[in-house]
């Protein structure tokens, strides 16, 4: 059986939960939101500079569509972290 292609290995590590890192000039960590522990971001995220980027729906979904680019359903939301969110 041949290996899966990295695009490939990288959906199924998200849909099960599991954190994805695409290297780079600058690598980026991504997390899926509902396996993202506090021990977990600690790991990814040391500085605490990351953040958070939701799909239009769950946007919705937490009532941040009065926002105007959390308005388009079918748009990502990208939210800064605050020191509030921590």
């Amino acid at each position: 059986m041949s290996e899966a292609p990295p695009l490939r290995r990288a959906i199924a590590a998200l849909r099960g939960g599991r954190p994805v890192t695409i290297e780079g000039a600058e690598p980026v960590a991504i997390l899926p939101v509902e396996t993202a522990t506090p021990e977990l971001l600690g790991l990814l995220d040391p500085e605490r500079k990351a953040r958070l980027l939701i799909s239009g729906e769950r946007a919705a979904a937490l009532s941040l569509a009065n926002l105007r680019e959390a308005a388009d359903p079918a748009a990502p939301v990208l939210i800064e972290r605050s020191d509030w969110l921590d």
